[in-house]
């Protein structure tokens, strides 16, 4: 009993040590600081790097239609840099340069507010849930501009991103460098005050506060960026028929396999991240920051989703059966 009653303290004695081990910690207040940064971040490098290579790798799919397939996928990705990555730096600056002055930029009724019965700001879950929307803002904002020019893109690179492949990728890191650059942060401080000072805002930052109102408009966002990149591809003169039809089909496979298979991982990992979760709060229970540690473990959940299933499984998937929709369709008018 003795010796059953030591081990169960050892277990639990590592489960703490590593849910609230310093690294831990910094990783995951890091990625909810940053979370525009880190999902477009993880977005960029399995797009450049991970989804081209498993779009390569396909069986039994024609050299033409994976080069395309692979080309959308780079393109995405400097698409994303001169957009997303361009806005998320300045809006992170922002709420930054807010959080150290909140008496500042914040009135005395909206911090009241926003403090929703929580000791302070940080603590509380409706400052969280709109602090959360507004680091997600510039992906909804940018859907369309980098869409536009991920359609812009795929032709070019698709003639030439194999034998440039190393320019592309000095390209990329030259974009990557200037994007987060800009001020220091006080000009979009006031812009995002503006908007955190607005009742309705925070009225409806408590609604969502307890709800999954994130991941649901995430996947709403993929839909309609599915819908306006296919029309995007369609007006586009540079790419072929045959080619319109391939990316367009994979485009709609790839979004519906992801949604379906995001949605399966969060309900057969439901309960066992529930139960990680309760574990992690009575370890970190008494730090400050803890709200800012789950929501940084959501983001990071999701981008590695993304990177396993989105990027990892699906590309090769989408590929195969864009291919034989586009191969049957073109045969059937031939016919």
């Amino acid at each position: 009993m003795k010796i059953a009653s030591i081990n169960k303290e050892n277990k639990q004695s590592f489960k703490g040590n590593f849910l609230n081990s310093k690294k831990l910690l910094k990783v995951l207040k890091f990625a909810s600081d940053k979370g525009a940064l880190v999902t477009s971040g993880a977005t960029v490098a399995f797009s450049a790097v991970l989804r081209p290579a498993v779009t390569m790798l396909t069986p039994d799919t024609p050299d033409r239609d994976k080069k395309y397939a692979a080309a959308k996928s780079i393109a995405s990705a400097s698409a994303v840099f001169l957009t997303t990555g361009l806005l998320s730096g300045n809006v992170n600056k922002g709420l930054s340069v807010i959080s150290k002055n909140t008496n500042k930029y914040l009135s005395p009724k909206t911090i009241e507010n926003l403090k929703d019965g929580a000791k302070t700001l940080k603590l509380s879950k409706k400052y969280e849930a709109l602090e959360q929307l507004i680091k997600l803002s510039p992906e909804a904002l940018t859907v369309i501009p980098k869409l536009f020019l991920t359609s812009l893109l795929i032709t070019p690179i698709a003639n030439f991103f194999i034998r440039d492949n190393k320019d592309e990728n000095e390209s990329t890191r030259q974009i990557n460098k200037q994007g987060f650059q800009g001020n220091n942060g006080k000009k979009t401080a006031k812009i995002l005050a503006n908007i955190i000072n607005n009742e309705k805002i925070q009225n409806f930052a408590g609604k969502i506060k307890d709800k999954k109102f994130i991941e649901g408009a995430i996947y709403i966002k993929d839909i309609i960026a599915t819908g306006v990149f296919s029309g995007f591809v369609k007006i586009n003169k540079t790419i072929d028929q045959k080619d319109k039809t391939n990316l367009i089909a994979n485009t709609v496979v790839s979004t519906t396999l992801s949604i379906l298979g995001a949605m399966s991982f969060d309900k057969i990992f439901e309960k066992p991240l529930a139960n990680l979760s309760e574990q992690f709060k009575i370890a970190n229970k008494s730090d400050a920051n803890l709200e800012k540690y789950l929501n940084g473990a959501r983001i990071l959940k999701s981008a590695l989703i993304l990177g396993t299933i989105y990027y990892g499984i699906i590309p090769m998937i989408s590929t195969y059966a864009g291919s034989k929709i586009s191969n049957n369709k073109y045969a059937n008018k031939q016919n």
